[in-house]
Parts: structure tokens; sequence; C-alpha cells
């Protein structure tokens, strides 16, 4: 790990289009030990918390957002974090990709980059998201919908499916029917984290399923 005092931007771990598979690739996914997480039908959001708790918002693009800025709810969010360093959290935000218009300003959160001004490379996606619960202890189970827990009404918390799962993978998958929810990535939890320095740092330990759509088929 390293410290992290100032803002800097982060190329955030997502996989690429090489890591896309298709369905009948599910189970092999599963038994190299992968943890699943349902992918939302959002935009890459990496939200840079500073010192005041104000909240940053960038894109996978190394840039701003054109189409959202963060509401005054957002900031709540993250306003009792411990400590006064920055925090880095990686999103999908449910905003203007979603035609329910209840599913507005909305961060799913699926790791966290930096903690308390300390930026977690070295650290694995287990390791993470054992923060990720740790700094959310309170997120509730809501009473429709799967593959989430409700931080607060404008940050969820991803779910991790770990291998073994009822049905397994391609269960999962299968089940998936809400407009909202794209697919399933699939994660090492043994990887670990590196700098992310360039868009493809991080894209070899995880992988994408998406459903069919008429803008993606399997």
């Amino acid at each position: 790990m390293m410290r992290y005092d100032n803002f800097a931007y982060i190329w955030p771990p997502r996989p690429g289009a090489k890591q896309a598979i298709t369905p009948s690739m599910l189970a092999s996914k599963e038994a190299m030990g992968c943890w699943a997480q349902i992918k939302k039908q959002g935009t890459n959001n990496t939200m840079y918390v500073g010192p005041d708790r104000k909240v940053r918002p960038m894109n996978r693009h190394h840039a701003e957002h054109r189409q959202w800025s963060p509401i005054p709810q957002t900031h709540m969010t993250f306003s009792n974090l411990p400590g006064s360093g920055w925090y880095v959290f990686s999103a999908e935000l449910l905003h203007s990709k979603v035609a329910d218009s209840k599913l507005k300003n909305i961060n799913y959160i699926h790791d966290i980059l930096v903690y308390n001004g300390e930026h977690l490379v070295g650290t694995t996606f287990a390791e993470r998201q054992k923060l990720l619960t740790d700094l959310f202890p309170d997120t509730v189970v809501p009473m429709n919908g799967v593959g989430y827990r409700v931080i607060d009404p404008y940050a969820w918390l991803a779910t991790n499916y770990p291998p073994g799962i009822k049905g397994g993978f391609v269960a999962l998958f299968k089940s998936l029917h809400r407009p909202e929810d794209e697919g399933l990535v699939m994660k090492r939890p043994d990887a670990k984290l590196q700098y992310g320095i360039k868009e493809t740092a991080n894209d070899s330990w995880q992988f994408k399923c998406r459903r069919p759509t008429k803008n993606f088929g399997h």
C-alpha cells in the first residue's frame, strides 16, 4: 500500500472487451473460484471522497461526468467515514441509462481503491470486500430485487456470490430479469490490486457476461 493524500486519477478495475465471456463459460469461471457480482446497467463511476467528505465523481474515460453531478444525499452517504484521509470507491451509477424514474442518483458500490488515505495496491479483492462490509455494517436486504444491500436510498453495496451457490452461476445468470441487471461480473477473490496507471491495469482477474439485448448478443 502507499499513501494517497491528494486527488490523482485511478483507472477503475473493470473487465475489458477481452474479458467478455458467453453464458456457456460461466461454470468454468465458477470452477476457477471466482466470486460473482451482478452487473448493473449504469455508468462506471469512481468516487473520490476528500477529507471534507465531498465527492468528486469521475467516469472511466479519465473525465468528469457530463450528465450527472453529486446531489447532497451523495455526500451524506460518506459523511461518517472513519479517519480524515481520502477514500476512493468504484461503483456503477444508476441514472441516465435506466428508464425507471426511481433509479436515479444511485451508486452501486462494488470495490474500494483507497481507504482513509491508503491506496490499497497489493490487497486482494476479498480483503477489499471485507473493508466495504466493515465500513457499511448496517446495510439491509431490499424487499425486492437481488444482488445488493442498501446502505441508504442513494448507495447500494454489491453482493458477492461465491462458487457453489444453489444452481451455480448459470442459475444466477438465468434469474436476472430486471432491466437494470445487465449480467454478471466474475472476480478472483485472491487477485491483488495493481496500480491503476492504465485502463487495463486490473482487467485480467475479472470477467463479464452480459444478458442478450438489442445491443449485445451472447
